[in-house]
């Protein structure tokens, strides 16, 4: 794969993902991921074991002085994060990707803030603090490193001047910790680490023999993503431009003392419920009143002032609804409490 400093190019991203969802016991069995290495492999190889962060997927570069740093999808963020572009400054010629994190007042923020606030900001003053996680080094001082092993580039990106830190305060500049395995038990403990911590959305498992390959099938990249099963009402079904397609307003119940905002209560069949998100593109169809389910990787908890009152919301991050259930949607106060046992809500 070609990678030139300052240019664009297409990132790599997961092929396979292995979802672990909540449990009241509070642990992330590797079941699942075990079981498709030894179906596809016959065995677990040396993996590389990376936290999943909650952030904006970035590819930067710095060559002979001058800085570029892009999205994902091509965009250049450069004048819109300053502190991180003048860091790189003070790398050797590179190019490396990671994922830039939010933090306000020293909370992390999630993604989506952090994309708004990115393009909102863009070449002014930032109220949030911004930090590169760098987990990819795919070009250094003139060489292509899309040819070395995972583990080789990672130990080339572990050489260079950068800090590394799992929790705040971070660097502007934060190398991705990483554990070593090739066993189900320390693939256990790798996720008890990573997904244990409420920033990190799960864990990224990379073969250690692997090379970057964005075009490639073999699984080098596997994502062991944690989500949260909650029961909901459809509160409102938004018919699209596509026949067959359906995207929904969806709520939870809630309790007086919640103080939820006011603007996000609805009432459906004479009850009074709250907005919890809007689902986009399914097949599935629902109607108003229907309780489903619904799983999402994060929720955000975000205060809300209004006329001198503060009020609270409860949002779901990209949430796929299931099927029709029986029985009644979740309260606000069960799935904060679930959200917090499993480290996936953000409190603003």
């Amino acid at each position: 794969m070609k990678v030139s400093p300052l240019k664009y190019y297409k990132p790599w991203k997961t092929y396979f993902a292995v979802l672990v969802e909540h449990t009241k016991t509070g642990h992330y069995p590797v079941d699942e991921l075990v079981q498709l290495l030894i179906d596809k492999y016959g065995k677990i190889p040396l993996l590389i074991c990376e936290p999943k962060i909650d952030g904006v997927h970035c590819i930067g570069s710095h060559y002979k002085g001058k800085v570029r740093i892009f999205t994902e999808d091509g965009n250049d963020i450069t004048s819109s994060v300053p502190t991180i572009a003048e860091a790189l400054k003070k790398l050797p010629d590179v190019v490396v990707e990671g994922e830039i994190e939010g933090y306000k007042n020293g909370r992390h923020v999630p993604r989506e803030l952090v994309i708004g606030e990115i393009h909102e900001k863009k070449g002014g003053t930032s109220e949030f603090d911004f930090v590169f996680t760098i987990f990819e080094l795919p070009w250094l001082e003139g060489e292509n490193l899309t040819e070395r092993t995972n583990l080789e580039r990672l130990q080339l990106l572990y050489k260079l001047p950068i800090s590394q830190a799992s929790l705040n305060p971070k660097p502007v500049l934060n190398k991705i910790p990483y554990v070593l395995a090739k066993t189900r038990a320390a693939l256990q403990r790798a996720a008890n680490k990573f997904c244990s911590i409420k920033h990190f959305e799960g864990m990224v498992c990379k073969f250690a023999d692997g090379l970057y390959d964005p075009k490639s099938k073999y699984p080098y990249l596997i994502k062991f993503k944690k989500f949260l099963t909650v029961a909901v009402i459809v509160s409102q079904v938004f018919p699209t431009k596509k026949p067959g397609i359906y995207n929904y307003e969806v709520c939870l119940a809630f309790d007086p003392d919640d103080n939820v905002d006011p603007a996000w209560i609805r009432t459906i069949n004479g009850k009074k419920y709250v907005r919890l998100s809007k689902t986009y593109n399914t097949s599935l169809r629902f109607k108003v009143g229907d309780v489903i389910t619904l799983r999402a990787f994060n929720f955000s908890l975000t205060k809300v002032s209004k006329d001198g009152k503060v009020y609270y919301r409860l949002s779901a991050y990209a949430p796929q609804v299931d099927r029709r259930i029986r029985g009644r949607p979740n309260t606000v106060k069960e799935v904060l409490k679930a959200a917090k046992a499993f480290g996936i809500l953000h409190e603003d």
